[in-house]
């Protein structure tokens, strides 16, 4: 009798076990295929943005919209969310943001105290 007894959850538990383990579950899905700018070497991180220096006027703008802006933008609404919720590039370049010259630094821009106090 104790064969039989030991036989009717042995029988349940081994069944859960292979049912537990996956063995119907569908491989997992291939990563996803390189992008153009990754595939020309696997597993190397993105290429770093040139230096300011070397980057052309077009390069200048795609870095400022796309690293810079969104980034300080956070900052200054962390800082005064009221006062920076409409910030744009005429913020810090001023004038030079409405003619194109985006020439900094902006002489408008309040000027930092330059001793260790400020």
């Amino acid at each position: 009798m104790k064969i039989k007894s030991t036989a009717n959850w042995l029988v349940p538990l081994v069944g859960f076990v292979a049912i537990s383990c996956g063995g119907s579950q569908p491989p997992p899905a291939p990563p996803p295929a390189p992008s153009a700018s990754t595939a020309s070497t696997p597993g190397a991180a993105p290429a770093a943005a040139p230096a300011w220096k070397d980057m052309n006027a077009e390069q200048r703008k795609d870095y400022m919209k796309t690293v810079v802006y969104p980034k300080m933008k956070d900052d200054f609404v962390a800082f005064d969310a009221k006062r920076y919720a409409d910030m744009n590039c005429v913020t810090c370049h001023g004038d030079g943001a409405k003619d194109g010259t985006f020439k900094m630094p902006n002489a408008k821009l309040p000027k930092l105290p330059a001793d260790e106090a400020g």
